[in-house]
């Protein structure tokens, strides 16, 4: 297949990312024949690409049965589409018998927008299954993340929320050994970032204790990177209340690492991991525990303040928007759950709500979003207490009870005694089959 590439340069940051990565997505297709190149390139057509014409000779590339290229508003440029056989994969590989079983294979390669990537790549999924009726569902490659026909269509189908933006980017976990002990040092890394023109982000000497906090960090810093600029190498900045990080240059870091030492360039060479891009940060303390023991220090007292569920990382608007969407678009599920519970006397399981409360600087953009247990629902209301005092305002304490309304809820989580449950855990079930099942 032909690689999409092309040149650009995002100014304003010292993370510049000169050549971002193209996207690669696999639409899996059912069939004995393999789809027709003209009805594909027609049916996109109809959803708004336009077909570039020129020859392309699918014998340059073995396996690929034919080539074509479209134009979108969705992309940068033109989008590389492909045609081969599907491998075949074990049972559970994709959780979804139909595209476990899918004869063929439709590739699509091409660059995302620049200064809105996550809109760029929800149009293109939209795209892709609205032109391709036939498919069970869609491949990223670039996260191996699957994305099935019916939790796709849903989760295009939510009015007026932002796009899922943590669908861009994986991060991975790398560890020396299969040691479990909490402090066996990890390395973990963004994998994605590149595609949306940002810098990837990495961690190093982080404790096996402590890699879940780590992954949540990492996914804030990911999500603020594509809402602006962040922060310049050396400088302090606050990830939570209290909270403070810095980032250095991937580069300067790894070039202090011992070459034994995980994610060295060593270890990278050895263990066939891909050298670090150029414009990659790694999030470090703040440049005043520099003394710590490790050549790259990772912020453990923000590591270890979310490890113990003491501190809370601020999440940004976009995200907030998006989960309370999904929230209230699930929110029959959650009360029927609730109400299931209630009849059966699971005293056991617990049912919380976050709902946003005006923080005293008065900013939507500031408003601390608190946890609180239900204790009743009603058709139009909810009664619930704080998990815990708030940090932006006196109004309301551990100890009140709030009177809610279920369109200001931005998240709900249903705790059980094997199993957390939030709005997108398994959204084609409803959370009360889901308790009823598996509880």
């Amino acid at each position: 297949m032909t690689r999409a590439t092309g040149p650009i340069e995002i100014t304003g940051s010292p993370w510049h990312v000169h050549h971002g990565e193209p996207t690669t997505l696999l639409a899996f297709l059912p069939g004995t024949l393999p789809p027709d190149r003209n009805a594909v390139v027609a049916q996109l057509e109809r959803f708004g690409a336009t077909k570039i014409e020129h020859a392309n000779d699918p014998s340059e590339q073995p396996g690929v049965l034919w080539q074509a290229e479209v134009s979108a508003p969705c992309v940068r440029g033109n989008a590389v589409l492909w045609c081969e056989n599907a491998q075949q994969v074990a049972p559970g590989t994709f959780n979804d018998p139909e595209i476990e079983s899918s004869n063929w294979i439709v590739g699509t390669q091409a660059l995302l927008h620049v200064d809105e990537p996550s809109e760029s790549y929800m149009q293109l999924l939209h795209l892709l299954i609205s032109a391709m009726a036939d498919s069970p569902g869609l491949l990223d490659l670039n996260t191996n993340m699957c994305h099935p026909r019916a939790f796709l269509t849903e989760q295009l189908a939510l009015a007026d929320a932002p796009a899922p933006i943590d669908w861009l980017w994986r991060i991975d976990v790398v560890a020396a050994d299969s040691s479990t002990e909490a402090n066996t040092p990890l390395w973990l890394r963004t994998a994605g970032l590149l595609r949306c023109w940002r810098a990837e982000l990495e961690l190093f000497n982080v404790p096996y204790s402590h890699a879940a906090a780590a992954g949540r960090l990492l996914h804030l810093l990911a999500e603020q990177s594509l809402d602006g600029p962040l922060p310049d190498p050396g400088m302090p900045f606050e990830v939570g209340a209290n909270l403070r990080v810095s980032l250095q240059p991937a580069a300067q870091c790894i070039a202090s690492l011992d070459a034994d030492a995980i994610g060295s360039a060593d270890f990278r060479a050895a263990n066939g991991i891909d050298q670090q891009h150029p414009a990659a940060v790694v999030v470090t303390a703040l440049p005043d525990a520099a003394h710590s023991s490790t050549m790259v220090p990772p912020p453990l007292d923000v590591l270890h303040a979310l490890h113990k569920g003491d501190a809370a990382i601020y999440r940004t608007i976009r995200s907030t928007a998006r989960q309370a969407a999904l929230a209230r678009s699930r929110w029959p599920g959650f009360v029927d759950a609730w109400q299931q519970a209630a009849q059966s006397g699971a005293a056991d399981t617990h049912f919380l709500v976050k709902a946003a409360i005006t923080a005293d600087v008065q900013d939507v953009a500031d408003r601390e979003h608190i946890w609180m247990e239900v204790d009743t629902i009603t058709d139009s209301s909810l009664i619930a207490q704080p998990l815990h005092d708030t940090t932006t305002t006196s109004a309301i304490a551990a100890e009140d009870r709030c009177e809610l309304d279920p369109d200001g809820i931005s998240d709900w989580l249903i705790l059980t005694p094997t199993q957390r449950l939030g709005p997108a855990h398994l959204p084609a079930e409803s959370a009360s089959s889901i308790l009823e099942t598996k509880q």
